[in-house]
């Protein structure tokens, strides 16, 4: 158990002496003179400001420019989906069309299949009590 205590004791002497020299060396770190290079520093000239009114006349410059851009997305999506309802209905006809070539041959196809259906139990009537 003293070794334990001896090793604790000799942790926190040696964590307070790190934090004592930290205190030492952070301000004197902070104090010391910092120089700002190039001597002398060279201050760049900055463009004139707008005014508040300039400001205001070209913000109602941009949103015009807005609502122009706007309006001409809007017909042309009208323009779109107008050309797109066209596209369906044309599509429409053209499927309703071919359904109305299709229908008589499917009708009449039935009708065969009908018949063989009458054939084949015919023939399998044929086949089972005959001559061998």
């Amino acid at each position: 158990m003293e070794m334990e205590t001896v090793g604790i004791a000799v942790g926190s002497g040696a964590l307070g002496a790190i934090l004592s020299f930290l205190g030492n060396l952070v301000p004197a770190w902070l104090k010391q003179k910092r120089t700002i290079e190039p001597q002398p520093l060279s201050i760049e000239k900055q463009r004139a400001y707008i005014t508040t009114s300039e400001c205001n006349r070209r913000m109602c410059e941009h949103q015009a420019e807005l609502t122009k851009l706007r309006e001409a997305v809007t017909g042309n999506q009208i323009a779109l989906m107008t050309k797109l309802d066209e596209f369906d209905s044309r599509a429409e006809a053209r499927s309703k069309a071919i359904h109305d070539r299709i229908d008589p041959l499917v009708a009449t196809i039935s009708k065969n299949e009908g018949k063989m259906q009458l054939v084949e139990q015919a023939f399998l009537k044929s086949t089972l009590g005959g001559k061998k």
